[in-house]
């Protein structure tokens, strides 16, 4: 399923770069780092250099936080501190900057249920 992020309370970024991005299948690196696949710049370091990846498991995207400062996902107090299913609409909070998933197709369906294909696994 294609996945694109979209920076919500910014309407340009100082470095030129887009405000959106599509995540190649092969999944996206990103930070205000030179070499991310989306540079986020930010003068007041709160974007760490290799903030945060994407990364594509079969027909489901992760977030993972890579960052000193820490990702919040949709207004959470505290910190991601483990993989993420991203689902349409999530929005999660990097440095000044808010992001949110868009999702093309069924993906933004329900999780199947514990022990079903594609579920989580049973305990």
């Amino acid at each position: 399923m294609p996945l694109r992020l979209q920076i919500e309370n910014f309407l340009t970024l100082e470095n030129g770069e887009a405000i959106s991005v599509a995540v190649p299948e092969t999944g996206l690196t990103v930070g205000r780092g030179a070499g991310m696949g989306w540079v986020l710049p930010d003068a007041s370091l709160h974007v760490s250099a290799h903030h945060f990846d994407v990364l594509g498991h079969g027909e489901t995207w992760i977030l993972q936080d890579r960052s000193t400062n820490g990702t919040y996902l949709q207004g959470e107090r505290q910190r991601l501190d483990h993989p993420h299913r991203l689902r349409h609409g999530d929005r999660f909070q990097v440095g000044p900057y808010i992001v949110v998933a868009l999702i093309e197709g069924p993906a933004d369906l329900p999780e199947p249920p514990p022990g079903w294909p594609g579920g989580p696994p049973l305990d």
